[in-house]
């Protein structure tokens, strides 16, 4: 029976027990006379299998203990903060049951009383079932994660969850699970306090310190604080040992910039899903606010104001026990509890037992500094473990469910962390930084808003094009642009310049393509780069290459004049009617005079509708949402969508290509029937005037009907004055 006490407690060779191939073995032949061998055999195995449980998690805590603090230099990989806080929890556990031997032992010793293998099995059966417990923990969450050679942070990840699933699978047993909960509660919540204290350091001072790598979410040393992209690449959730683009803007800096706008919605809900595997169960329902308050406060930190305005003294692992111990009712006294193992409240890197700390030094080389400083970090001065007596025991009789402990005690903490960080955050760039200024000097100028300083700009350029002048000098572009907005708008002459770039879209030198190589560029600052990034920049230039190219249509059909029209034979002939060769003549002046005034009700409806229904209801929306925004992330959010709108609602979407075609043909259309107005009626044939009126019939119905069949449909309501007014137009 003492060899099976000793078994128990960890040792590995007996006269009974023999360990081979890591697992404890009975030896044959063992009879006594008054059990039989069967029986013998039963309770022996157990006892065995039980004892066989305690040596494998001493093995892991010993080597937990090497690898942290390096005392074998064998290539180990180090253990993470996570699982050694674990360590630390199940060899509190440990003890507690190696106590409950050794007092066992103790009566076998005196002999005072009858102990059978029966009685012994009996009274260390609640003892048995915590083990067996703790090792299935061990198992699903040590083991399992080990051997699929994964990296730390699933590691970690995957024990927090399967400590907090096996507390809520006992929290629902009710009083059946009484004696585990105890155990278990305490044990979980010891081994989240690494990860809450990274949580912590991060959303309090702005310091992600992960020297493991074991949290779910890792700083991208590739993009500083000072980049455009920090809020979207700056921090990663680790669902791989390898992060695939993790260069600055890689989602944003190839080519069709504008179509990541929505169609990353898509691979943003593939990413989730891969994540979800990776975060802790209980921190599930409030990852994106510790990702959003982390975030926030590095910026804060970078910007300097984080002095007197942000402080939360309490560390976030404290706040959370403080609050679970008043929910649950926990009291000091061990006792009171009825739990056998129960892990301490306060728990260092790890504690060891003096015969384990032993075991560990003489296999490591004899450095009485080495030994100074491990003695310092590892082992709990005894002084103090007499002085603190009590331990933290949790009575979970009639208590409420963990889930709601969780809703009460940790995650309003965070909450609140999230919201004061962040409502900061936003309150500093809309009013020290200016973002809503910003914001508005884009709408301002590549949505052509200030009407009149655009007016004042394009129409010079429109002259030269028209009259097929030389119009790329960017520095005449530049004069005349700063000139048109200095009046009006000059603070934001310094900001605000042109750029010619060589346009992709082949066209003929007289086409809309060409305005495509104007771009304007305006120079934002930091932070507020962060929002109005250089992608969205991009996307700002193609609405604004598309208005300057229905605005020039709509320039060409406005500035044609009757006289131009009518060569001076022409007058000649009109002046006498009683001739009859002068009939198609007339007849094709009046045919153009109609075409011109279709082409004019068609730019002069669509140009209305994108200035109007688009433009000036999309911008009202996004003012909208941007006002309520209480965070940086519904800020982008929000200026993303609004962009996405944009570009979608003025069909410069791959997926409208017909559409944008149609459109671009009109527009086309207008600037070709300019040029043939002015060579005059008396070299216009017939066959081409046909060609163009068949051309814009063709363009027009199938605009008119397809804008009528989405506002039927109920997709885009809006659709339904156009479609009306082109309508009228074909008629």
């Amino acid at each position: 029976m003492r060899e099976s006490v000793w078994v128990l407690g960890g040792c590995q060779q007996s006269f009974l027990y023999k360990s081979r191939e890591q697992k404890l073995l009975l030896m044959n032949n063992i009879k006594v006379s008054h059990i039989t061998p069967d029986a013998l055999q039963s309770i022996l195995q157990k006892l065995a299998w039980y004892g066989d449980i305690t040596h494998k998690l001493h093995h892991m805590i010993d080597s937990v203990i090497t690898r942290s603090f390096g005392c074998h230099d064998n290539g180990e990989p180090s253990v993470s903060r996570t699982q050694q806080a674990f360590t630390s929890a199940l060899l509190r556990c440990l003890q507690d049951f190696n106590k409950k031997l050794a007092a066992l032992e103790k009566r076998l010793v005196l002999q005072e009383e009858l102990i059978t293998l029966s009685t012994m099995m009996g009274t260390l059966q609640e003892q048995f079932g915590d083990l067996e417990m703790l090792y299935t923990v061990y198992q699903l969450g040590v083991v399992s994660p080990s051997t699929d050679k994964t990296n730390d942070v699933l590691k970690a990840s995957r024990l927090l969850s399967v400590l907090y699933q096996n507390i809520l699978q006992y929290n629902t047993l009710g009083d059946a699970a009484n004696t585990k909960l105890p155990l278990l509660l305490p044990l979980w919540i010891q081994t989240l306090r690494p990860y809450l204290e990274i949580i912590d350091g991060w959303v309090n001072k702005g310091n992600l310190i992960d020297p493991a790598m074991e949290f779910i979410i890792q700083r991208n040393g590739k993009v500083d604080v000072f980049h455009e992209d920090f809020w979207e690449s700056a921090f990663l959730v680790s669902c791989s040992p390898v992060h695939q683009d993790d260069t600055p803007g890689s989602s944003m800096k190839e080519d069709g910039q504008e179509e990541n706008l929505h169609e990353g919605k898509t691979d943003k809900e593939t990413r989730e899903n891969q994540e979800e595997e990776f975060i802790p169960v209980f921190l599930k329902s409030v990852f994106k606010e510790i990702i959003l308050a982390g975030k926030s406060m590095e910026l804060l930190k970078a910007l300097g104001k984080m002095g007197g305005r942000v402080e939360f003294p309490v560390p976030l692992y404290e706040e959370f026990v403080q609050s679970l111990q008043t929910f649950l009712e926990v009291t000091d006294d061990l006792d009171q509890t009825g739990s056998s193992l129960c892990p301490p409240d306060h728990v260092g890197p790890v504690m060891v037992s003096s015969a384990m700390l032993h075991r560990v030094l003489d296999t490591a080389v004899k450095d009485s500094l080495l030994d100074k400083n491990f003695l310092k970090a590892i082992v709990m001065d005894s002084s103090e473990q007499e002085q603190d007596g009590t331990r933290t025991g949790v009575p979970l009789e009639g208590s409420q469910p963990v889930q709601l402990a969780l809703q009460r005690c940790l995650y309003p903490h965070i909450l609140q962390r999230c919201s004061t960080v962040s409502r900061l955050l936003v309150e500093l760039l809309k009013t020290e930084y200016q973002l809503e200024d910003y914001l508005q000097a884009m709408q301002k100028f590549f949505l052509m808003e200030a009407g009149d300083a655009m007016h004042n700009f394009y129409m010079p350029l429109f002259a030269k094009l028209s009259a097929g002048e030389e119009w790329q000098d960017v520095s005449v572009l530049n004069s005349q642009l700063h000139s048109a907005i200095q009046q009006h708008h000059g603070q934001d002459a310094d900001r605000l310049s042109v750029t010619i770039e060589a346009s992709q879209v082949g066209g003929e030198p007289q086409s809309i393509h060409q305005l495509q190589e104007l771009t304007l560029c305006y120079r934002v600052p930091w932070p507020v780069d962060i929002v109005i990034t250089s992608a969205c920049q991009h996307v700002y230039n193609q609405v604004f290459q598309f208005l300057l190219q229905l605005k020039w249509a709509k320039y060409c059909l406005d500035e044609l004049k009757f006289a131009d029209l009518r060569s001076p034979d022409v007058q000649a002939e009109t002046d006498q009617p009683e001739e009859s060769d002068d009939i198609p003549a007339r007849q094709k002046e009046h045919r153009m005079h109609l075409l011109r005034l279709r082409l004019l009700h068609f730019i002069n409806a669509l140009h209305s509708y994108f200035m109007t229904r688009i433009l000036y209801t999309t911008a009202l929306e996004f003012r909208k949402e941007f006002s309520e925004a209480s965070d940086l992330s519904r800020v982008v959010e929000a200026h993303t969508a609004f962009l996405t709108k944009l570009y979608q609602r003025c069909m410069l979407h791959k997926k409208a290509g017909l559409l944008k075609m149609a459109v671009r043909r009109m527009l086309n259309m207008a600037v070709s029937f300019q040029t043939l107005w002015d060579h005059g009626l008396h070299n216009i044939s017939l066959e081409s005037l046909e060609t163009i009126e068949d051309e814009f019939k063709k363009c027009n119905d199938f605009l008119g009907s397809f804008f009528i069949n989405m506002s039927r449909r109920g997709s885009f309501p809006h659709m339904e004055s156009l479609a009306l007014s082109l309508r009228m137009g074909s008629t």
